[in-house]
């Protein structure tokens, strides 16, 4: 059997070339496709969110559906919509109730589907678009420039105006999110994307009254207290979502490599491109602090080459990390993933192709 048609890892559904599903109006998801000529469709499709229970809930007015088999949870129970169930949780946990339900539509939506984001789409027709946000620190922080650039090789860069920093900062944020929704990528990338640039660039928009609504559907980023195990490390970060697209760290990508090579110094992005030899110019990428911010207050061109720098160095590491360890990063494509440690990082490696999880366990099979 080729190791992508095995069903238990990439789903039973054949549906192609999805590339983000988001939670719509009750009892709909919108699922994004990729069309062979590059366009972007969003179908609407009927969304039943389901718990599995382990007892019969009978009594509580609940009907159930019995599942094959002799597992713990063999009691299936299906709603009409993401309210209804988050009702039905805090009903059957005060009921003292032993029950399983996912936390994540996109993961509930796969599941019962058995559909699988990216299948049969090749890594290059995947929409990516990176970000780097270089700030002023001190009292009066605020954004310094914001460089974005895509897998087309498409840049531009956002440099806000000292003399007039508040109204300049507002342009900058409102252009970021206009650039987000003309170019529309599947996935935003960037280094330290979690805990440095996206909560930044939330702060300051709130300080602004300013919105980020980068959602397909106009949704606004969301945020949670989020932790990472990789091997002997915890990390902590702040997990962003925003619907019909996904975020990728190449900070945690580098975190991961690392877990079977053992060999980088440190995983800042400087540290990590320079293990890969992806630094045009050493001493322009490790600009920073007091030398940086004397740049930008002097508009030198030392400075637009260090921003644009940041953002390609991203793109790079994304490029050669991505096709191997990217299905690790955003929660809601995957449950699981093929194992990609001793693949090589080319883009014919199934391994960035994510899962859906338990789709065809017999756990979830109607008699």
């Amino acid at each position: 059997m080729e190791f992508e048609k095995n069903t238990l890892l990439f789903g039973a559904d054949l549906t192609p070339r999805i590339v983000a599903i988001e939670l719509g109006e009750a009892g709909t998801v919108r699922v994004y496709r990729r069309e062979k000529d590059g366009s972007t469709i969003a179908d609407v499709e009927p969304f039943h969110p389901f718990v599995w229970a382990d007892s019969d809930v009978v009594d509580l007015g609940i009907e159930t559906e019995k599942l094959r088999g002799d597992l713990k949870y063999g009691l299936l129970i299906t709603v009409d919509s993401w309210k209804e169930l988050i009702a039905l949780r805090n009903g059957l946990k005060n009921a003292g109730r032993d029950f399983f339900a996912f936390t994540d539509p996109v993961q509930h939506y796969l599941t019962a589907t058995g559909r699988t984001l990216f299948k049969d789409l090749p890594f290059e027709e995947l929409k990516r678009m990176q970000l780097e946000v270089l700030s002023f620190e001190g009292d009066n922080d605020h954004v310094m420039s914001i460089a974005i650039s895509d897998n087309t090789g498409w840049e531009e860069l956002i440099v806000i105006d000292p003399k007039n920093v508040e109204e300049s900062e507002r342009n900058a944020l409102r252009r970021l999110t206009a650039l987000i929704k003309e170019r529309d990528p599947d996935v935003i990338e960037g280094h330290n994307l979690f805990r440095a640039h996206l909560s930044y660039l939330v702060a300051r928009a709130k300080k602004l009254k300013t919105k980020l609504d980068w959602g397909r559907s106009g949704g606004f980023l969301r945020s949670r207290p989020s932790r990472l195990q990789i091997a002997e490390k915890t990390i902590d970060y702040p997990k962003f979502t925003i619907g019909g697209r996904h975020f990728v760290d190449t900070f945690l990508l580098a975190q991961f490599y690392d877990v079977g090579m053992r060999s980088l110094a440190g995983f800042e992005r400087t540290d990590v491109a320079r293990h890969f030899d992806l630094c045009d110019n050493e001493q322009i990428s490790a600009l920073a602090g007091k030398e940086l911010e004397r740049a930008y207050l002097e508009n030198s061109e030392t400075f637009q080459r260090r921003a644009l720098c940041g953002v390609r160095e991203a793109r790079a590491l994304s490029d050669l990390l991505s096709p191997s360890f990217g299905s690790a990063i955003p929660f809601p494509s995957c449950r699981c993933r093929a194992r990609s440690k001793a693949v090589t990082p080319t883009s014919s490696s199934p391994a960035w192709r994510t899962t859906s999880g338990i789709a065809t366990s017999p756990r979830f099979i109607r008699r």
